[in-house]
């Protein structure tokens, strides 16, 4: 064999041998354990929405002055309102009472209002909802919807004995819905989340 070409197989046995050495950092790794759940995208697990029977989630809302208050064992009922006009038929049908009709009767009242912009809210929607007399609790959270079960156009209407989920209504008419409220009985004092005593 001649020297010319004794050479040139020694040079493509040298590059044979230095190539992976040369070239370590393009080679794939193998990922650690921690690195590969790093990697994979965990779904969000999916909240399970309120149902008769349920026992209430624990929760606080504020109203458009910022009182607080806690759904507890004395919770009778919430009303949830997903709609600026549901919320404001309602909120006119209650201006015709006095301003604890629905603290005397331990009912929440719940305003949805994660589908307005913040700074629609804060600027115009909640100035204009001080000028109601009695508390509207306002919610935001991205889940409030996920949670408590709603329909389109429809108020929902969730019955609560010891936090206890005992009926869950959804209901179109607001005649329904007023019928349903005034003939629910006055309750005695409940305490809110902040400690004061009010008479509901």
């Amino acid at each position: 064999m001649s020297l010319p070409k004794l050479i040139l197989i020694a040079i493509c046995l040298t590059l044979h041998a230095v190539t992976p050495v040369l070239f370590a950092d393009e080679q794939p790794v193998e990922a650690t354990a921690d690195q590969a759940a790093a990697t994979v995208d965990t779904p969000e697990q999916p909240i399970k929405q309120l149902a008769v029977g349920d026992i209430i989630q624990d929760a606080t809302f504020k109203d458009q002055f910022g009182n607080e208050v806690a759904i507890d064992d004395q919770t009778k009922m919430l009303v949830i309102c997903y709609t600026d006009e549901l919320a404001r038929s309602f909120s006119t049908w209650l201006t015709r009472f006095r301003e604890d009709f629905c603290r005397s009767r331990n009912i929440i009242y719940i305003c949805d209002m994660t589908k307005m912009l913040e700074e629609l809210a804060d600027a115009v929607a909640i100035p204009m909802m001080r000028r109601y007399h009695f508390s509207i609790f306002l919610e935001r959270g991205e889940a409030f919807r996920s949670y408590y079960p709603y329909a389109f156009n429809q108020v929902t209407v969730i019955h609560l004995d010891q936090r206890k989920v005992t009926d869950i209504e959804l209901i179109a008419s607001l005649d329904e819905l007023t019928g349903k409220l005034e003939k629910r009985p006055l309750i005695s004092a409940v305490h809110t989340k902040t400690g004061h005593q009010t008479h509901h």
